[in-house]
C-alpha cells in the first residue's frame, strides 16, 4: 500500500503537470473581435444559411451614421453629401446607402411624366421641401429618414471579413472631424451600429479580464479573515491561479475565443475556488493525520462540485453559443477547482497544525424554537421569489453587456429610436423571386410584424420601391400581379439598386428587419410569426 507521504508527492506532481499543461494552453487563447457573432446558433443548418446569405449579399458587418437636424438646411445637406463621399471613398467600405447615395432612386411625377432620378439630383424649392419629400416617399420613410424628416441615416457596409476593431477605428477617424462640423451647424451626428458595438464590447472584455486580479485580492482577504492563516491564503491563491489557467488553457486548446460571457465565468470561478479552500481548511483542522483526504470531505466536495457543474451546465440549454460557452467554461472551471482541492489543497494542508476558523458561523435557533414563525418566514420568501420569477423576462443580446451610462450604448439607443436597435436579415429562397406571387404572399407577413411591433420596427425590402413606381405609371393595383409587368418595372432600376435585396440569380429575396429590441424572448416571438407565415404560404418560400 502506498504511504500517505508518497500519495502526497504524487498528487502534488500531478497538480504541477496539469498546471504547466493548462498554462501552455492559455498562451493560445484568443479574444473574439466580433462579440455579436457569439449570439448566432451554431447548428449546421443555421451556419449553412448564414454562409449562403453572406455569399449572395454584401457583408452584414456595418455601421450607421445618424444626422440630426441637418437634412432640412442647405449647409446640413451638403455636410451629409460630404460625409457620404468620405465614407464611400474608404477602401475598407464595400458600399454606403443614404439619401445622398447614387443608388437612392426617387420617383418624380406620375403618368406620362414619370422619371426615376437620384434623390441627390432632384431640385427642391427649400430644405424643408427636401425633408418633406424624403419623409413622404414610402421607400425611404423610417429607413433613410425619420417620419418627421429631422433625422437621416447613412448605412455603411464593410468589405468581407473585416475585423470589427480595425473597422471601428477607421470609421471613427473619418467621423470625428465631420461630427464637429455638424455641431457647428447646430445639428448632431451619431456613429453607431454592430461594428462599433462589437469593438466596444471587445474593449470591455479586455477591461473586465483585468479586474480578475482585483477580485482575486478581495477573495484572498476573505480567506485570510476567516482562517487567519497565511499558508491557507497562499494555497487559495495557487488554486485560483490554477483554475484560471485551467479554464483559459482549455479555451486555448480547443479553440474557444474569449467572449463577454466566458469572461464573466472567471468572476464566478474565483470566489467559488476560495470558498472551496475555506471549507477544505475546516475539514483539515478536524482530520486524523493518517489520511491525506478526510473521509467526510470526499463525498461533500464531490457533491458540491457535481451540483455546481450541473448548475453551470443547465445554462447551456439555450441555443446562443455565447451562453453555451459560458456553460462549458463553468463546468470545466468547477471541475478544475474540485480536482485541485483533492490533488493540491488537501495535500498542501496535510500535516499543518493549529488550523482553525477565526469567524464562527451559527444557525439561528429561533426557527427551531418557534417552528410556525420559521415556516411563515420561509413561505414569505418563497412567495416573493415566485413573484419575482413570474416577472422574469429573458432578454439577452450583445448590447446588454454595455450599461446605459456607456456613451456607445447611449448613441446606440438614440439611433435605435428611429432606425431600429438591431438588423435581422430574412432571406427567402424561391425558384424565381421575380414572380409577383412571392412578394404578395410576403406582404401579409410584413404587415403582421408592423402590427405586432407598432413602434420602432421597419421592414426594408424592395416592395415599396416597386409599388411606388407602379402607382406612378398608373399600373393596376398597388403591386403588379403580372410577372411581365414586374419584370418591366425592375428594368427601371440599376443593378446596384437591386443587389441589396435580390441576388443576381434571382433565387434569393432579402428583407432586412430593423427591430426595436435586442432580446431572446422577442426574437423567438418574431421567429414564430415568420415561421408560421412561411410554413402556410403557398407557394412556399424557404427562409
Amino acid at each position: 500500500m502506498v504511504s500517505v507521504h508518497k500519495q502526497r508527492r504524487y498528487a502534488l506532481l500531478l497538480f504541477v503537470l496539469l498546471f504547466l499543461l493548462a498554462g501552455f494552453g492559455a498562451t493560445r487563447l484568443k479574444v473574439t473581435q466580433d462579440a455579436s457573432e457569439a449570439m448566432l446558433p451554431t447548428d449546421p443548418v443555421t451556419l449553412a444559411r448564414y454562409a449562403d446569405y453572406l455569399k449572395r449579399f454584401p457583408s452584414d458587418q456595418g455601421a450607421l451614421v445618424v444626422f440630426e437636424n441637418l437634412l432640412c438646411s442647405e449647409a446640413g445637406w451638403q455636410l451629409i453629401r460630404k460625409t457620404e463621399r468620405a465614407f464611400r471613398n474608404e477602401p475598407s467600405i464595400d458600399r454606403t446607402l443614404s439619401l445622398a447615395s447614387p443608388s437612392s432612386r426617387y420617383v418624380v411625377g406620375t403618368g406620362d411624366t414619370v422619371d426615376l432620378s437620384r434623390f441627390a439630383d432632384v431640385e427642391f424649392t427649400s430644405g424643408q421641401a427636401r425633408c418633406d419629400a424624403a419623409a413622404g416617399y414610402a421607400p425611404y420613410r423610417n429607413v433613410l429618414v425619420s417620419a418627421d424628416g429631422q433625422a437621416a441615416a447613412l448605412f455603411i457596409i464593410a468589405v468581407g471579413d473585416k475585423n470589427a476593431n480595425e473597422f471601428s477605428d477607421i470609421l471613427t477617424n473619418i467621423y470625428t472631424p465631420l461630427a464637429a462640423e455638424a455641431t457647428a451647424l447646430g445639428g448632431r451626428m451619431i456613429l453607431t451600429g454592430e461594428a462599433i458595438i462589437s469593438a466596444e464590447l471587445s474593449r470591455v472584455v479586455s477591461q473586465d479580464s483585468v479586474l480578475v486580479g482585483a477580485l482575486l485580492v478581495v477573495m484572498l482577504l476573505l480567506v485570510f479573515i476567516v482562517t487567519r492563516s497565511l499558508a491557507t491564503t497562499a494555497i487559495a491563491l495557487v488554486l485560483c491561479v490554477f483554475v484560471l489557467a485551467f479554464a483559459y488553457g482549455f479555451m486555448g486548446w480547443v479553440g474557444m475565443a474569449l467572449t463577454p460571457a466566458t469572461s464573466l465565468v472567471i468572476f464566478l470561478l474565483v470566489p467559488l475556488s476560495g470558498t472551496f479552500v475555506i471549507h477544505a481548511h475546516g475539514y483539515a483542522s478536524r482530520q486524523s493525520r493518517q489520511k491525506l483526504i478526510p473521509e467526510e470531505a470526499r463525498m461533500s466536495f464531490f457533491v458540491a462540485g457535481l451540483t455546481t457543474a450541473v448548475g453551470f451546465g443547465c445554462t447551456g440549454l439555450t441555443p446562443a453559443p455565447d451562453i453555451q460557452a459560458l456553460a462549458v467554461m463553468g463546468v470545466v472551471g468547477i471541475c478544475a477547482s474540485t480536482l485541485g482541492v483533492f490533488i493540491f489543497v488537501f495535500p498542501a494542508l496535510y500535516g499543518a497544525k493549529n488550523l482553525k476558523f477565526a469567524v464562527a458561523f451559527a444557525i439561528p435557533r429561533w426557527p427551531l424554537i418557534h417552528p410556525v414563525a420559521g415556516l411563515g418566514v420561509l413561505a414569505f420568501f418563497l412567495l416573493v421569489i415566485g413573484w419575482g420569477l413570474s416577472r422574469l423576462q429573458i432578454d439577452y443580446g450583445p448590447t446588454d453587456y454595455l450599461p446605459m451610462s456607456n456613451p456607445y450604448r447611449a448613441d446606440y439607443e438614440v439611433a435605435g429610436q428611429w432606425f431600429g436597435r438591431m438588423n435581422l436579415p430574412l432571406m427567402i429562397s424561391a425558384e424565381n423571386v421575380e414572380d409577383p406571387a412571392i412578394w404578395l404572399k410576403l406582404k401579409p407577413l410584413v404587415d403582421k410584424l408592423y402590427a405586432t411591433y407598432p413602434t420602432g420596427f421597419q421592414a426594408t425590402w424592395f416592395y415599396d420601391h416597386i409599388a411606388e413606381l407602379n402607382r406612378a405609371i398608373g399600373g393596376k393595383g398597388e403591386f403588379p400581379e403580372d410577372p411581365d409587368a414586374l419584370a418591366q418595372l425592375l428594368l427601371w432600376f440599376d443593378p446596384e439598386d437591386l443587389e441589396l435585396y435580390m441576388d443576381e440569380d434571382r433565387q434569393r429575396l432579402l428583407i432586412n428587419l430593423q427591430i426595436p429590441y435586442v432580446g431572446s424572448a422577442e426574437y423567438y416571438r418574431m421567429k414564430a410569426i415568420v415561421y408560421d407565415c412561411l410554413l402556410y404560404t403557398s407557394p412556399s418560400p424557404r427562409d
